[in-house]
C-alpha cells in the first residue's frame, strides 16, 4: 500500500514516521563528532526504542546486524557524514532535507 498525505495514521495503525525520524536523528546525533568522523561513509541502523545502533560497510550490513537482534522493530538507517557534508556546500548543491535516511520494517 501507498502511504498518503490524506490518510490517518491512527486508523491504518501507521507509525508516525517524522516523529520517528526525529527521534532516531536525535540519536545519531548524540553520538558525537568524533563518533561521525570517525566513521563516515558507513552505515548506522539504530532500533529507536533501545537507542541501540549497528554499523555496517553497506546498508544492507548494518540493517542485518539490527535485524538479527531486533527482528520485528522499526529500524532507521542512514550513511553516517554525508549528510553533514553535503549541508557545508551551498553551491552548485543545494540540500535542503530531503531523504537522508530510511525506515526499515
Amino acid at each position: 500500500m501507498m502511504y498518503n498525505d490524506n490518510m490517518s495514521d491512527a486508523k491504518y495503525n501507521l507509525p508516525n514516521l517524522d516523529q520517528l525520524s526525529d527521534k532516531a536523528s536525535s540519536i545519531y546525533m548524540s553520538l558525537g563528532e568524533e563518533f561521525i568522523s570517525s566513521n563516515e561513509g558507513k552505515f548506522i541502523a539504530i532500533e529507536i526504542e533501545s537507542g541501540d545502533y549497528f554499523l555496517g560497510e553497506t546498508r544492507e550490513e548494518a540493517v542485518a546486524k539490527a535485524k538479527q537482534k531486533y527482528p520485528s522493530k522499526i529500524i532507521f538507517i542512514r550513511r553516517i557524514g554525508v549528510v553533514e557534508k553535503l549541508q557545508q556546500h551551498s553551491a552548485p548543491f543545494n540540500y535542503s532535507g530531503g531523504y537522508s535516511h530510511a525506515c526499515v520494517f
